[in-house]
């Protein structure tokens, strides 16, 4: 869903989505591991991509784990949470 923000240019995205819990994460890779990746996002309920995705965390660290967050400031200066850093103009 997207809203508009004051001050902002362009709009904020936002999501109604929540993590995976670990315990989900690995009964999916361990589906996933020996069945095909559309069945296994069938039964768990899941788009294909999560489970690529996952599968692929899990080749290249050997962990399910989520990676850590490698978000960038915002180049007009608008915080995450709705703070103004830069200076704006009177009006």
């Amino acid at each position: 869903m997207a809203r508009y923000q004051p001050g902002h240019i362009g709009m904020i995205w936002e999501t109604d989505m929540n993590a995976l819990s670990k315990d989900l994460r690995q009964r999916i890779l361990n589906y996933a591991l020996v069945n095909p990746v559309r069945e296994t996002a069938r039964i768990f309920q899941v788009s294909p991509n999560t489970v690529h995705l996952l599968k692929a965390l899990w080749y290249e660290t050997g962990g399910i784990e989520p990676r850590a967050c490698q978000a960038r400031p915002c180049p007009c200066g608008f915080a995450r949470g709705g703070a103004v850093l830069a200076n704006t103009p009177a009006g």
